[in-house]
């Protein structure tokens, strides 16, 4: 069904959506956590198998699981295996020389430069991740004008053990894998969209016209967008002044063929594991997000509502020509639509014009899972140079997204950002970092469901007489006992939450802030770190 307000609205919504958004609108910082935990509950898993040195407590407890299934002592051994591979990959890390003043840093470094200890001719992005000696933040060789090294850095709490040394002398393996495992929500590039709206409305003669009743229709129109949905509200300061040349002068400024946020590079990093209706035909195994039927029963709520209003007015499509994820989301080994060589059933191939001709709001999106697997298809394309470790970040961000109830079922909303937000800000509690009895619970419950995950991709290797990683089964499976778990404590996906959000975001946050939402955050977090634990040591397996 069509639905239409008058142009001087759809321009006015056509700019908030071009407009950039200045908030990293993602939980990279969670990411880049649950990578460097798994990683070290890796390596704790490796020093106990080689009988080295850790809190007596750490070892105590993983010599109890041992001992309560003896399986644990292939499962050791095998982590003993995997730790030294990682740690040999190329951390393919840039070289930011942005200066750290902090006087921390400074005294560490000697300098206000980091200062990485390279031997010539050895450049730091060949460098091997076991000989990084810095700690870099989420926003490191992004352009971004502080310093990005974390001078916070610190192991979580008992894992401290099994790291020592001073702030340049520890293993910065994990660190630097969760830097990447962070990465794939900075590829503004993977979505390249256009405004029909906008191409329309840079027309000569309708500029003209919308500069007449421009003035008075804004202020009614900001009023509306920003109540509504945060992002409308980037353009308003420069609307409300109530000048139509003001407008113009932005409308005309917009790039229409060509709008690029990273508020769009989420669009592929959802997959939806409701049952799935007869129609829409889906485009891969599990289908990926698709506005008209987000949320946990495929009833959207006022957020998707809006974003689905406001993109349908603006003429919002995806420029396939210049959009990597068409064409990277796509997973086909083999055959379209058929079993792929991953005994997963690959998508089915769109042409330009069918990824092109509906609005955003209509339009099936790319599953989180085929950007897990074509970040390992990638990998294992360039194992040994500096772009393998950035790759396989794109499988432990998937397993990051899959461990989220509402990636898991695709919204957008139902209290999508107030409940990765409110995760962010206990993590420590969740992971029990502050004191040494409840982090020993939480490394316990990671590896014995890391165990669980293992045996899983050792199943599949069985069956199907492979060292292969079955990356998309993985990440499916993930996925799946999120939505099962989420749906199973209703009060979960909140769609009040995210509407509060815009106005008060503390107060929308504090609604995750209890003990029945702490219960089910950690438990989600504790499967997905421990999910990529267990690929951690299977992609180290693979042969050549």
């Amino acid at each position: 069904m069509p639905r239409r307000l008058s142009r001087l609205i759809a321009a006015t919504l056509s700019v908030t959506l071009a407009a950039p958004w200045t908030a990293y609108a993602h939980n990279e910082s969670v990411h880049q956590r649950m990578t460097d935990y798994a990683y070290h509950v890796l390596l704790a898993g490796s020093k106990f198998s080689k009988g080295q040195r850790m809190s007596g407590r750490l070892h105590s407890m993983l010599e109890q699981l041992e001992k309560a299934d003896p399986a644990l002592k292939t499962f050791f051994a095998d982590a003993a295996v995997a730790v030294p591979r990682l740690r040999a990959l190329k951390s393919g890390l840039p070289n930011d020389a942005t200066p750290c003043i902090d006087s921390f840093l400074i005294a560490e470094m000697g300098g206000p430069l980091p200062n990485w200890k390279l031997l010539a001719p050895l450049t730091l992005e060949e460098m091997a991740m076991g000989g990084v000696r810095l700690p870099v933040g989420i926003h490191y060789g992004y352009g971004v004008p502080v310093c990005a090294i974390n001078a916070a850095y610190s192991s979580s709490g008992v894992l401290a053990s099994v790291n020592t040394g001073g702030f340049t002398g520890r293993d910065y393996t994990g660190n630097t894998l969760g830097y990447w495992a962070a990465s794939p929500d900075k590829e503004t590039k993977d979505w390249i969209l256009r405004s029909t709206t906008l191409e329309t409305l840079q027309n000569p003669v309708i500029l003209s016209q919308i500069a007449v009743a421009t003035s008075v229709a804004v202020a009614s129109v900001c009023l509306l967008a920003c109540s509504l949905f945060p992002p409308a509200c980037a353009a308003c300061p420069f609307l409300g002044v109530g000048a139509g040349g003001i407008v113009i002068d932005e409308i005309t400024s917009i790039d229409a063929d060509s709008l690029e946020s990273e508020d769009y590079v989420g669009f592929g990093h959802f997959i939806d594991m409701k049952p799935t209706p007869a129609f829409p035909p889906a485009f891969d195994e599990k289908p990926a997000k698709l506005m008209e039927r987000a949320g946990p029963s495929g009833v959207t709520d006022v957020t998707e509502d809006l974003v689905i209003l406001l993109f349908d007015l603006g003429g919002i499509h995806v420029n396939h020509a210049e959009s990597q994820a068409p064409k990277n989301y796509e997973i086909v080994l083999g055959a379209s639509g058929t079993t792929g060589d991953d005994f997963h059933r690959n998508s089915i191939t769109r042409t330009a014009a069918q990824w092109e001709t509906s609005t955003i709001p209509g339009l099936q999106l790319t599953a989180v899972d085929n950007l897990g697997m074509f970040g390992y298809q990638e990998a294992k394309a360039n194992r040994g140079t500096a772009l393998e470790a950035k790759r396989i970040g794109w499988p432990l961000h998937a397993l990051g997204d899959a461990s989220v109830p509402m990636h898991a079922v695709g919204a957008s909303g139902y209290g999508h950002r107030p409940y990765e937000d409110s995760v962010e800000m206990v993590y420590d509690n969740l992971v029990g970092s502050a004191t040494v009895a409840a982090s020993v619970v939480t490394v316990g419950e990671v590896v014995k469901r890391a165990f669980k995950w293992r045996k899983f991709i050792q199943s599949w290797r069985a069956a199907h007489g492979t060292t292969e990683v079955p990356v998309r089964d993985l990440i499916t499976a993930v996925a799946a006992e999120a939505r099962t778990k989420a749906t199973a404590q209703p009060a979960v996906f909140q769609a009040l939450q995210s509407v509060i959000y815009i106005a008060d975001q503390d107060a929308a946050i504090s609604a995750y802030d209890n003990a029945t939402m702490a219960a089910i955050q950690r438990d989600l977090l504790i499967e997905g770190i421990a999910a990529e634990m267990a690929f951690l040591m299977a992609v180290t397996e693979v042969a050549p």
